[in-house]
């Protein structure tokens, strides 16, 4: 059932990027609230991102460079964005120069830019009258709270709820609390704020059976698995007629180099018609680009909207699915399901998962039979060589459409999502 006007009630988005945008988490948050009529949501997010995508009834962004400024001038921090303001652009991003390399810089996750950051935005002024008179403008009943890895939000989030009165549904797509990918100082700091908002926290939204079944041992809200719904894919042809390998999405947490372990056999391989994998991402790092062209195993295709995504996928013979084999980064990924597993799933693609054999999103794929597990990249030369046409393949195929079509039906798990906001609110 969908939620009418009458019955939806208002949800303030607090998230790091914008709803709608062009990176795989606004994208994201885009589709699990699709559901929500636009003048039943606002957003609170804290990036140099321009909302692309009308989907809000307003955007309210802070900035690091203004909790920066902040700190040597009075004055307001924050940028309201309207119906009016809201650009149709390919890309969400406008950050460059310095901006761009301090975001960069920030990806690295290192305790000194977790200590940093959270320190600016400690002393910084982000909580100004005009941020106050937006937020009680749209008076929300609900907060949705993409938790991350930075206190800051916790604490923003926090202080809304506790000022307005109102709940929180926290929405977990990465874990940060037990998988401790976070350490010493900035891991207590984080489970202290995040232990500060338990009254105001009215249910947990995980993204995998896994993370929910040990995150009960965390939280005693009620915990509902949400999974990245997909529809079926407008382009899907049949397998006879696909070909090529592709990689769509993030080079981020490790990806980058178990991609290129597995561009390198497909270039010994030297199969016809799999002469280099075709990768499409976002990625900006100077040094990831540079490994991606200087890879003969790699055709590098930069960035590709959502409508692309959806052809490249629905005409691919195989689309890969990688995580990284090093600690710090299976401690990041071991709950987390990647944003694209559900298109790939839906695509009629054969989906070839390549990452530690104990961490979520393998482990899914590899109980509901879905597609090609790995266990090392030369494997991949055996199934690009031997098993371009076997039934095997085709079985996989099939067991890929019916777990989309059964786990991550959007209707359903946006039913799912919709009565956990309602039920916050009661």
């Amino acid at each position: 059932m969908s939620a009418t006007r009458s019955d939806m009630p208002k949800i303030l988005v607090v998230s790091h990027n914008v709803m709608g945008g062009s990176t795989g988490m606004g994208k994201t948050l885009a589709n699990m609230l699709a559901f929500v009529p636009r003048e039943c949501m606002a957003q609170l997010y804290f990036h140099s991102e321009v909302p692309t995508k009308d989907v809000c009834t307003s955007y309210y962004r802070v900035t690091d460079p203004e909790m920066l400024a902040s700190l040597g001038r009075r004055g307001a921090a924050g940028t309201v964005f309207n119906h009016d303001d809201v650009r149709d652009a390919r890309s969400s991003r406008v950050d460059a120069g310095a901006t761009a390399k301090a975001y960069q810089l920030g990806r690295r996750r290192t305790s000194l830019v977790y200590v940093l950051r959270n320190t600016l935005w400690r002393l910084g002024r982000w909580d100004t009258p005009e941020l106050d008179a937006w937020l009680r403008s749209f008076a929300p009943d609900v907060i949705f709270f993409a938790a991350g890895d930075y206190s800051f939000a916790y604490r923003i989030v926090h202080t809304i709820a506790m000022r307005l009165g109102i709940p929180v549904v926290m929405w977990c797509a990465d874990d940060y609390y037990l998988g401790h990918s976070l350490k010493g100082l900035v891991h207590r700091n984080l489970m202290r704020w995040l232990k500060r908002m338990d009254d105001e926290i009215a249910s947990v939204i995980t993204i995998s059976d896994k993370m929910a079944r040990d995150y009960a041992t965390l939280f005693h809200q009620p915990i509902c698995v949400v999974r990245i719904s997909a529809d079926d894919n407008p382009y899907r042809i049949p397998f006879s007629e696909r070909k090529g390998i592709v990689y769509i999405g993030s080079l981020g947490v490790g990806r980058l180099k178990p991609l290129l372990e597995l561009a390198r056999e497909v270039q010994s391989a030297g199969a016809c018609g799999f002469e280099a994998i075709d990768v499409y991402t976002g990625d900006r790092n100077e040094k990831t680009l540079a490994e991606l062209h200087a890879e003969p195993g790699i055709r590098y295709h930069g960035q590709i909207d959502e409508d692309q995504v959806l052809r490249v996928l629905g005409t691919a013979l195989y689309v890969l699915h990688v995580e990284s084999f090093e600690a710090r980064f299976k401690e990041r990924t071991r709950y987390s399901l990647s944003t694209k597993i559900g298109e790939s799933l839906a695509s009629g693609a054969c989906l070839i998962a390549y990452g530690p054999s104990n961490i979520a999103s393998i482990e899914y794929l590899s109980e509901h039979h879905a597609g090609i597990v790995l266990n090392e990249p030369r494997e991949l030369r055996e199934v690009l060589v031997d098993e371009g046409n076997s039934a095997g393949v085709l079985s996989r195929i099939e067991n890929s459409l019916s777990l989309a079509r059964d786990l991550h039906d959007a209707t359903w798990n946006r039913e799912l999502l919709r009565k956990a906001l309602i039920d916050a609110c009661a």
